[in-house]
């Protein structure tokens, strides 16, 4: 019996080194898998949406950013020298709530109220790529929907635009004694073209989608709830 311990011995350890205990090691919280896992969920949540929600999402973030960029440059009264101004330019916000540089004292006008229906349209946006996420419109209704939406936008942003060339009519200086061409006083600035940019492509991508295509599965699976 003693004699046979060192081989029994032998035997288990033998057994253990061919087949060692395999070995954990932790992983923090933001390791690899979480950052997958997390990847994983932007992705499916992305297919989810489909192409009419994906449009929607994006067209409306982006009309939210552009309306925090510069629409339109108006003349600085405080800084008027030698009959000379200086042009101050304005986010789509501050034009929607008044416009600088008419008026009475202190020198503002309301004149674009119309500018509101660019962030509301573009809340709107984002309530129909949620509901197109989650199945609760079909996906041409949620594409009709950012339609109506994106073309909204470019009409108000075409009266905006037509709104700030009368201004520059009726108040710019264009000429000075000794035939000195100065700027113009009122201009839409390159924020608001980049707006203009972002609702003419809503509108041509939500136009591809109503296109006729071949039926799809995820158009089956709709149809079949």
């Amino acid at each position: 019996m003693p004699d046979n311990l060192p081989q029994r011995v032998g035997s288990q350890s033998g057994g253990s080194a061919a087949h060692p205990p395999e070995t954990q090691t932790p992983l923090s919280p933001g390791g690899a898998p979480a950052v997958a896992s997390k990847t994983h969920g932007l992705a499916r949540f992305w297919a989810k949406l489909g192409l009419p929600g994906q449009i929607a999402l994006g067209a409306g973030l982006a009309a939210l950013v552009c309306f925090s960029l510069p629409w339109y440059a108006a003349p600085d009264r405080s800084k008027i020298i030698n009959r000379m101004f200086h042009t101050a330019a304005h986010i789509g916000w501050s034009a929607a709530v008044r416009l600088s540089g008419i008026g009475p004292p202190p020198g503002s006008l309301d004149l674009f109220p119309q500018l509101w229906l660019i962030p509301l349209s573009a809340l709107a946006l984002l309530v129909t790529a949620w509901l197109a996420g989650q199945r609760r419109v079909a996906q041409r209704l949620a594409a009709g929907i950012t339609l109506a939406l994106s073309v909204l936008a470019l009409l108000v942003e075409l009266s905006f635009y037509l709104q700030i060339q009368a201004l520059e009519g009726f108040f710019g200086v264009q000429e000075e004694e000794g035939s000195l061409i100065l700027p113009p006083a009122y201009s839409v600035t390159w924020g608001f073209w980049v707006a203009v940019a972002v609702s003419a492509v809503a509108v041509a991508a939500s136009i591809y989608t109503l296109q006729p295509r071949p039926l799809q599965p995820e158009d089956v699976e709709e149809s079949a709830c």
